[in-house]
């Protein structure tokens, strides 16, 4: 199975898997010892502000504002957090925290957004493509999987939409969180997209935002089917790829990494690039089905990182002179390649061998 990007809902789409349950970086400690987060959100005149959602990014841990403003988070480990707060009217707060062996407290102070409140002054006619416009967004952004068509928008009115005619470029933002519900893996997603762009003639997408998730209540038998998808769609994500590359167990934990040399790829590729500091996608058009695994370069998962202050760096030269210079094919071992990824654009066949795994066979 083949990797080539990240997203939040934990589908499958043709272009390949792009998988995330969430990404928190945190400490795993010894003990069972847990923090707070706690303090109040008030307007730039001093008056508290009821209402208002504060949350860890890309977590479970959340909470609102009570009458004076005031939130308290609980349960949460040592480590590094990134902290937010929006409410509808206000520029969203955002602040990276380290928690270490006590709990912390945050006061915030919103600013208005005034660009946010003159837009909502404007009454716009009725845009005839909307509903074409979101079933595209839909397809790209929740996916077209078993898992994507078991989700849903429930708020789509908060998704804002721009076409461009000239070079079929669909663009979208969110004034306020996309409500997904999630019944394939038992959540709630709550995304704050910042920026989204699906381009109609090639198929390439990318998006930006912030998330939390709220697990959804269900009895003892939907919640094992929930623990049993997670874990499948866990195995051979890009998360588990990248928490194996830390811990240098790719190999063992089934991924094989490859570079792909620029004869390998047809005139026609074109990559959509995002870093990994945010939840995007990169996807890829190859004119190939096929190459030489003589062609391909076996990626050792150790030089791929450099040590600094005593720290795991990520050194992946994604941009070069502004053009794509390295070119990983991640193939994860112990899952078949889904029938829609073999049939897109994306796919590149390696003859990898493939093995039983927790469960799961080819």
């Amino acid at each position: 199975m083949a990797l080539w990007g990240i997203c939040i809902l934990c589908v499958q789409h043709s272009y390949g898997y792009k998988l995330a349950i969430g990404k928190v970086t945190h400490q795993r400690q010894a003990d069972s010892t847990r923090f707070n987060i706690s303090g109040r959100v008030i307007d730039d005149t001093g008056q508290p502000l009821p209402g208002a959602t504060v949350f860890i990014a890309n977590s479970k841990w959340s909470a609102g504002t009570d009458n004076q403003g005031v939130f308290k988070i609980s349960g949460i480990p040592a480590g590094n957090y990134e902290v937010l707060v929006r409410m509808m009217g206000f520029i969203t707060f955002t602040k990276n925290v380290a928690i270490r062996n006590r709990s912390l407290g945050v006061n915030v102070i919103l600013k208005t957004d005034a660009v946010a409140l003159s837009e909502v002054k404007i009454s716009a006619k009725p845009d005839g493509n909307r509903a074409r416009y979101l079933r595209m967004f839909t397809e790209a952004f929740v996916g077209q999987s078993d898992n994507g068509r078991n989700s849903k928008i429930i708020n789509s009115d908060v998704v804002r939409f721009q076409y461009v005619n000239a070079n079929g470029t669909l663009t979208a933002q969110s004034t306020d969180f996309i409500k997904i519900e999630n019944n394939a893996l038992g959540y709630n997603v709550n995304y704050l997209l910042n920026s989204f762009s699906f381009n109609q003639h090639d198929r390439t997408f990318s998006y930006d935002g912030k998330i939390f998730f709220e697990e959804l209540r269900g009895d003892e038998k939907k919640q094992t089917e929930w623990t049993r998808n997670r874990s499948f769609v866990y195995y051979g994500s890009m998360q588990h790829f990248f928490r194996a590359l830390y811990a240098g167990t790719t190999e063992a934990e089934g991924f094989k990494v490859y570079k792909i040399a620029d004869s390998e790829l047809g005139q026609s590729s074109n990559y959509n690039i995002a870093g990994l500091g945010s939840i995007r996608n990169r996807s890829t058009n190859i004119s190939r089905t096929g190459t030489d695994l003589a062609n391909l370069k076996v990626v050792k998962p150790d030089s791929l990182f450099k040590t600094v202050n005593m720290n795991k760096v990520l050194t992946m030269p994604i941009l070069a002179n502004g053009r794509d210079t390295t070119r990983f094919y991640i193939s994860y071992t112990r899952k078949p390649e889904p029938a829609r990824f073999i049939n897109s654009g994306a796919h590149l066949y390696i003859p990898v061998p493939m093995r039983k795994f927790r469960g799961f066979t080819n």
